[in-house]
């Protein structure tokens, strides 16, 4: 993950005594979306497209562009600076997280 994330500029690593990783890009301009795809490729179901007559084919595709639409409307700074979590109903808005 970490290789995937260096090599894509969220993350940048440090060498040395004192070294490690750090976010090398601004967490109100990183969406989920592209940290997950970063890490594991496209997101959605393989294989799906909405051109495909068939309704379960159909309903694969639309569920993908959902997923996408909403993580790309979630910043990491949304989620670990401000605390932001999905709620629980399908209008997929943010809500503080519980401490």
């Amino acid at each position: 993950i970490q290789h995937e994330l260096t090599r894509s500029g969220i993350v940048g690593s440090v060498r040395g005594a004192r070294g490690g990783m750090k976010l090398a890009v601004d967490p109100a301009k990183v969406t989920l979306l592209e940290i997950i795809e970063t890490v594991q490729g496209p997101l959605g179901a393989s294989g799906f497209s909405e051109e495909d007559g068939r309704p379960l084919n159909q309903m694969w595709a639309g569920m993908t562009a959902i997923m996408r639409s909403y993580f790309a409307s979630v910043t990491l700074k949304d989620v670990v600076i401000d605390g932001m979590v999905p709620e629980s109903d399908i209008s997929f808005g943010l809500v503080p997280a519980k401490r």
